[in-house]
């Protein structure tokens, strides 16, 4: 098998984000959908690995090619891919290969292409095996401070808005009996001393994770996206959650028009190693794991092949997802006819936004007119920040984030 055949969606989704790559995803579409269909109802299941480890750094690289990138920029401005996924503290991985400093590691939450030779879901990524540690090699103790791999299966608290240097979507051991009015008490490990400590989550940062019907999760999905984008803008005005190209984590906000292109890549000044924020497809995935949504896809890609089609008659819902080749927005608010998206710098936004659909879909008045559209088969038009067209898509979709 040659390594572009093994990765072709990983570089069709870097294709996509340039306007590229349409061909060939119409041939293989197929059998993307029956794999992401089959994949979307069982766990994903790694190689066989190495050895377990859990990451220690708060927001660690990691690229689905070898080398994982080192300090790369916020956002590419060619075709070449630097970034394809973020880890976060304290989420399990297992290691299937090992070069020099690096590691190849598998994750059981996050796919980002399926293999068209062996029918098996893309989930491998490579990092710097400094962020990692074996659990091996850790105290019973500490042991006990890591969240169970699946959504709400022990006590855990969930970061809803970044703390302590700890992203958003951060989780940690939940210790109820020891929380006061204001905060949530949390046990966490300090895996480069094998200590633990205790320590208190304010109410407004984080949530109990907890195991609901679909219809809920979905619900609960929206007054996440919304209250974060709504609060980031609250502190500051001028400030964003920044787009950042295969972000899947937040820590600090940005100015929000405080970007350039240098050396041909977009940059931000402020912290930069590494970055924080989301591109299209992770701000969806983060946050539908935050609301304990089963959310796997990382690539616009994936998700297209692995949601189900709005059907005719059937109403749209907030949380649905708006799909075009290479970008995904959320329907945030059907009354308002806003929506939620990480939207990139070549439109003039390079943020995570929440924008009223007339302001970024030329000729569309509201959802109506974007229901029409759809059931229509017509093309759709993007502005950008100044209100210019920048894009026509021949299709987009309306997809289901739960059924």
């Amino acid at each position: 098998m040659t390594m572009c055949k093994r990765y072709i969606w990983y570089f069709l989704l870097c294709c996509c984000a340039q306007g590229m790559g349409q061909s060939v995803f119409a041939m293989e579409q197929a059998f993307v959908a029956s794999s992401a269909q089959a994949c979307a109802m069982q766990p994903v299941v790694a190689d066989p690995y190495m050895y377990q480890a859990v990451i220690k750094a708060p927001v660690v690289e990691m690229n689905a090619g070898f080398p994982p990138p080192c300090n790369p920029p916020i956002s590419p401005d060619t075709e070449k891919c630097y970034r394809a996924h973020q880890g976060l503290y304290n989420e399990l991985v297992d290691v299937v290969e090992q070069r020099e400093d690096f590691v190849k590691v598998a994750l059981t939450n996050c796919v980002y292409g399926f293999d068209t030779e062996i029918k098996k879901p893309l989930n491998t990524f490579w990092m710097y095996k400094k962020d990692i540690v074996p659990l091996s090699e850790l105290d019973g103790d500490v042991l006990h401070t890591i969240p169970h791999a699946q959504h709400a299966q022990e006590p855990t608290i969930i970061l809803t808005y970044p703390w302590n240097n700890f992203s958003v979507g951060t989780r940690f051991r939940h210790m109820a009996d020891y929380d006061i009015e204001t905060a949530y008490a949390v046990i966490r490990a300090d895996y480069t001393n094998n200590t633990v400590t205790s320590d208190l989550v304010p109410r407004e940062n984080g949530m109990i994770e907890v195991a609901q019907e679909p219809r809920l999760a979905r619900h609960l999905f929206v007054v996440i996206i919304n209250n974060l984008v709504a609060r980031v803008s609250q502190r500051d005005p001028l400030n964003v959650m920044p787009y950042v190209w295969g972000g899947s984590s937040f820590v600090q906000s940005y100015v929000q028009s405080d970007f350039y292109v240098r050396d041909g890549v977009w940059q931000r000044d402020g912290k930069n190693d590494p970055y924080t924020g989301y591109d299209c497809s992770g701000f969806t995935r983060r946050m539908a794991q935050i609301a304990g949504i089963n959310f796997l896809w990382k690539t616009t890609f994936a998700i297209q092949a692995s949601r189900r089609k709005l059907a005719s008659g059937e109403p749209l819902e907030e949380g649905d997802i708006i799909w075009v080749s290479g970008h995904v927005m959320i329907v945030s608010n059907i009354e308002r006819n806003e929506m939620i998206e990480a939207a990139g710098y070549g439109a003039g936004f390079g943020c995570v936004h929440r924008i009223a659909i007339d302001k970024r879909f030329a000729g569309v008045r509201g959802y109506q007119d974007l229901l029409e559209r759809y059931h229509a088969g017509q093309a759709i038009t993007f502005l950008n920040k100044s209100g210019e067209t920048v894009k026509t898509y021949d299709r987009f979709e309306l997809l289901k984030l739960v059924d």
